[in-house]
């Protein structure tokens, strides 16, 4: 089998190269989406600016999602220390428990 021509595999290798910046690019960018003030999309920016040329396009992905998945855990935990009138939470095997806090 013969290889592509030249001008043939440039173009591709340039799709693939554009393809690569656009597609991981959108995805850095849209994790500044998972801040809530200022001072998070900074700190994700700089994250995203630091950790993908270091670390790679999908590890700055991943520990942005995964700063993500703690913070969204710590707002369950105070919301659920905050609720003194009635509590609705999951037991361990999947039941709704219900009650009223003492």
């Amino acid at each position: 089998m013969s290889e592509l021509p030249t001008s043939a595999g440039i173009r591709a290798l340039n799709l693939l190269k554009w393809d690569l910046a656009l597609g991981f690019g959108s995805s850095i960018l849209a994790t500044l989406w998972f801040a809530s003030n200022l001072k998070q999309i900074i700190a994700l920016f700089a994250w995203n600016v630091i950790a993908t040329p270091v670390l790679g396009p999908g590890a700055a992905l991943t520990g942005a999602a995964l700063w993500r998945e703690a913070s969204l855990q710590g707002v369950a935990s105070v919301a659920k220390s905050k609720n003194t009138l009635g509590i609705v939470a999951e037991g361990r095997e999947g039941q709704i428990i219900t009650g009223v806090r003492s």
